[in-house]
């Protein structure tokens, strides 16, 4: 066969389409290794990503489960998020449009080529990253903006690149509070972007503060724009 080959830790080969190859071998490889070692292993992922690898991995151990499960189970997080992303595009068009207006906004993105690749085929995790921006923008224009700082800090650990969209928060912190000179929400906000950093450290502990540290700063000098 002209495909190539992607070997499974402790089972026989499978065939894939080349476009996965990398991807698919590399997130095989990182698995396979967070559910032999300690999680508190340094290994080159988010500490989100390594929490989900780590059951991932287990379960692939526990079950022995056979190659094209396991190859399902690789991609199935992020293509759940895709259909619940869908879901919420058409649940909030339906605020401002018809049914069938909301279906078509929906399965625009839902039948987007480039998100059944990178999601379907590839297997990568950039429709679980775009599911917390979207609800953390979904709770900015509802208001709830101590439950977006949540949101958001679970988005930075899941992709460094969110925090481009730091911005956005402090600005709906300056409308909501600043300029109605409303310091007692000002107060709350304030004590809730703590809560959201408590929870960001709680997440890193496992880790090593220091080693997630180094980690997110390598990664966002490689990113000029951040």
């Amino acid at each position: 066969s002209s495909l190539p080959r992607v070997t499974v830790t402790g089972a026989k080969s499978i065939w894939l389409p080349l476009p996965c190859l990398f991807a698919l071998s590399l997130l095989n490889n990182i698995l396979s290794c967070a559910a032999c070692l300690s999680i508190t292993q340094s290994l080159p992922l988010s500490s989100i990503n390594m929490y989900v690898l780590y059951a991932l991995g287990s379960i692939k151990n526990i079950f022995n489960i056979a190659d094209w499960l396991y190859v399902i189970i690789l991609k199935l997080p992020a293509v759940l998020c895709d259909i619940i992303t869908g879901y919420i595009i058409f649940k909030t068009s339906k605020k401002r449009f018809n049914e069938n207006t909301s279906l078509l906004l929906s399965g625009i993105y839902m039948l987007n080529p480039a998100i059944i690749l990178n999601s379907s085929l590839w297997g990568q995790v950039d429709s679980v990253y775009t599911l917390g921006i979207i609800l953390t923008l979904l709770m900015l224009s509802e208001k709830k903006l101590i439950a977006s700082f949540f949101i958001f800090a679970v988005c930075v650990f899941i992709k460094p690149q969110s925090l481009i969209f730091t911005p956005v928060l402090i600005f709906s912190v300056i409308d909501e509070a600043v300029l109605k000179l409303d310091f007692k929400r000002l107060g709350k906000l304030i004590l809730g972007a703590f809560g959201a950093v408590f929870l960001m450290v709680l997440m890193a502990l496992p880790f090593g503060l220091l080693n997630v540290l180094e980690q997110y700063i390598s990664t966002i000098s490689s990113y000029p724009y951040l």
